[in-house]
């Protein structure tokens, strides 16, 4: 399948809808980022990813996500370190303590921090600020579903984790 101007195959086995390339250089276009957009409209605006890379045993992953906002997407930390860089909209980007405590608040969008590097084992959640968010993800593989652990003391349910995040977005008064 076709997917703006890349070829793709569709994945819907992980969190989110994925998308993998098949060739093994590509280019990240307009076209491709209205085709997600429009895409993701007709599926009911569900969240998805388009990796660049071809497999989840890669050892580079380049994803380009897409995030709706107003959907709860509980904290967590990975082994390995990753880097975001906006696309478009804006998200805030939330660091934590290992007790759940607010480190930092970073607003990525592409006036001030465009990209932003998180360590291995932060505690971090991406909150969507514009109605949606895209943004370049880039991480080492393969990928592991084990290595990511969410967070203990963050809700489990869609409805407390909205009223969670809400708190936290206007505390910075966002």
């Amino acid at each position: 399948m076709k997917l703006g101007n890349i070829s793709v195959r569709e994945d819907d086995t992980g969190r989110s809808i994925a998308f993998f390339c098949k060739d093994p250089s590509v280019g990240v276009t307009k076209e491709l980022i209205d085709a997600m957009i429009s895409w993701s409209k007709r599926h009911n605006s569900c969240d998805l990813r388009v990796c660049l890379h071809q497999s989840i045993e890669d050892r580079f992953h380049q994803m380009i996500i897409l995030l709706h906002g107003g959907i709860y997407r509980r904290p967590h930390k990975e082994i390995r370190q990753e880097s975001c860089h906006i696309i478009q909209g804006k998200m805030m980007l939330f660091l934590f303590t290992s007790v759940g405590k607010v480190s930092r608040r970073i607003i990525v969008d592409n006036t001030n921090t465009i990209v932003y590097r998180i360590g291995a084992d932060q505690w971090h959640v991406s909150v969507p600020i514009t109605p949606i968010v895209i943004f370049h993800e880039a991480k080492t593989g393969p990928f592991a579903g084990h290595e990511t652990k969410f967070a203990p003391w963050a809700p489990t349910s869609q409805k407390d984790g909205l009223k969670y995040i809400q708190g936290l977005l206007e505390e910075r008064g966002t």
